[in-house]
């Protein structure tokens, strides 16, 4: 019997770490399961410390996944927290090896550095301004004593302390040297090997003249040769580097990483929660093919123009005067064929609130239905699924029920105009 009622969060979560230690598997899925359906505040609270200690346990693989995933969801508010500079060096190169972090590259790149002068911080007790050296303080980052120190640190911290200990060592033997080569000595022996998690080809140019450039002295040689190459004659990657982009970005002005992770599950046919979040996932590429950027725009000729002919496509449609977003999957493409594509595959879905992702539908084509969606484009018919389920003239639409499982949208709101509506093609990544 497990009694948890007037247990606090923390002790609940050491009595998670004990279990899972000695191996009481009942009671360490049981610890983790409740945690997860009951203590979410506590651990978005402590997020950091949950991270850097579940993952050293073999057996907490629920609590582990939903880490990842909330990681993955809210990278970019995350990395600016100054929770996330608490990370162990172990934990954070598992997540920069995720492909569907929620964030662009270069935020990443600035977290990084940030991190990287806290753990010098953090041992050593010293505070660096990252866009500017005082002299005589960063002398005294490789003078201080480590009396402050504390010996109860856990292993981690030690073997860190040792670390850059070994660094001091290293660099106080270069007494020529000056001290703004001592920190950038210091930082790249901290970063190795995380610098290699960094997808540098997805930062643009001004941003790495910017941002990056001015660390140039600190990133090793062979990554650096390997940016400037592409930059310059756009060369594939040569060096033991991630070479394609997270799957976390969208080009899109309608929806963002979010909203595609869940589409992607529902291509798949699969419920996030039982995902194994942990391993590579949502590995399909989307690209922009249509955006309708004014009311001319919304026609079959034009929509064809771009769409025909690019395999299996995604189109998302931002309802006016609404925080709706509706769509449908196409998992053939469309090719004027002027006649129904059948597939089994093929499903309309709708955000109630695109900032709520809780509240989403999706209806799927009804088995033994051939009328999945009609390809061709009569009159100004931009979309037809399944023959009324998802309609689209112009800017005008309908949406009821006929061959997919339910109505998309609510009976008041089945008649709609389109503010803005985006094709993506969809292709999976091997």
């Amino acid at each position: 019997m497990i009694d948890f009622s007037n247990a606090t969060s923390e002790k609940i979560f050491s009595f998670l770490i004990t279990s899972s230690k000695l191996n009481l598997s009942e009671a360490t899925s049981f610890t983790q399961s409740y945690l997860v359906d009951n203590e979410k505040n506590w651990i978005h609270e402590n997020f950091s410390k949950v991270l850097n200690n579940v993952f050293k346990l073999e057996n907490c693989k629920k609590i582990q996944n939903y880490c990842i995933k909330r990681v993955c969801f809210e990278a970019k508010s995350f990395f600016s927290s100054k929770d996330s500079l608490n990370l162990k060096k172990n934990i954070l190169n598992l997540i920069l090896d995720l492909d569907n972090l929620y964030i662009e590259e270069i935020d990443l790149w600035d977290f990084l550095i940030e991190w990287g002068m806290n753990q010098l911080h953090k041992i050593h007790n010293y505070n660096i301004n990252i866009n500017y050296y005082n002299n005589n303080n960063i002398i005294s980052i490789f003078i201080n004593n480590n009396n402050n120190y504390d010996d109860n640190d856990d292993d981690e911290n030690q073997k860190n302390h040792k670390f850059i200990n070994n660094i001091n060592k290293e660099i106080m033997n270069q007494q020529h040297k000056s001290p703004k080569w001592k920190i950038r000595e210091a930082l790249k022996k901290i970063l190795d090997p995380l610098i290699y998690r960094i997808r540098f080809r997805e930062i643009s140019s001004d941003d790495f003249y910017e941002k990056i450039k001015p660390y140039k002295m600190m990133i090793p040689m062979e990554i650096y040769e390997d940016i400037m190459s592409y930059y310059l004659i756009g060369t594939s990657t040569k060096v033991n580097m991630p070479s394609i982009p997270r799957r976390g970005y969208i080009n899109s002005l309608i929806i963002n990483s979010k909203h595609m992770n869940i589409l992607s599950s529902w291509i798949d046919k699969k419920d996030l929660e039982n995902n194994d979040l942990i391993t590579k996932i949502n590995q399909y590429d989307y690209k922009l093919l249509f955006r309708t950027t004014s009311l001319n725009d919304f026609n079959s000729i034009r929509f064809h123009e771009y769409c025909d002919n690019n395999g299996p496509c995604i189109v998302i449609i931002k309802i006016k005067d609404s925080n709706k977003i509706i769509g449908g999957y196409n998992p053939i493409g469309w090719c004027i064929s002027n006649s129904w594509i059948h597939s089994n595959d093929s499903f309309i879905f709708s955000f109630d609130d695109y900032l709520n992702l809780s509240k989403s539908r999706i209806s799927r084509i009804l088995e033994n239905s051939k009328y999945s969606i009609y390809d061709c484009k009569d009159f100004n018919l931009l979309l037809n699924f399944g023959n009324g389920d998802l309609i689209l003239d112009g800017t005008i639409g309908i949406c009821d029920k006929s061959n997919y499982e339910f109505c998309i949208l609510n009976n008041d709101e089945r008649c709609f105009e389109a503010e803005q509506l985006e094709v993506f093609s969809v292709q999976l990544i091997d």
